[in-house]
């Protein structure tokens, strides 16, 4: 597995949540990259988890008056857009 460093883009997953995913996005953006097809999917993939991620951290920092019907419909719009 070939792991490289890269910036943050397009999420609000902040330096925790994008350290952790970050090598792996960019494995697969080089991938693509590299012509591998399957990888187009796996980095679209990448992108929802992150969504998903930062949609389920902003409405557990709510507590109990967070919106868990607004998450679910969220999680739901991000997996099959």
């Amino acid at each position: 597995m070939i792991r490289r460093k890269c910036t943050p883009k397009k999420t609000g997953i902040g330096a925790p949540g994008f350290a952790a995913n970050g090598e792996f996005l960019q494995e697969d953006k080089d991938q693509v990259r590299g012509g591998r097809l399957e990888s187009r999917a796996e980095v679209r993939d990448d992108y929802a988890g992150m969504a998903v991620g930062d949609a389920m951290l902003k409405t557990s920092k709510a507590g109990k008056s967070g919106d868990y019907a607004g998450l679910y419909n969220d999680i739901r719009n991000i997996l099959c857009d």
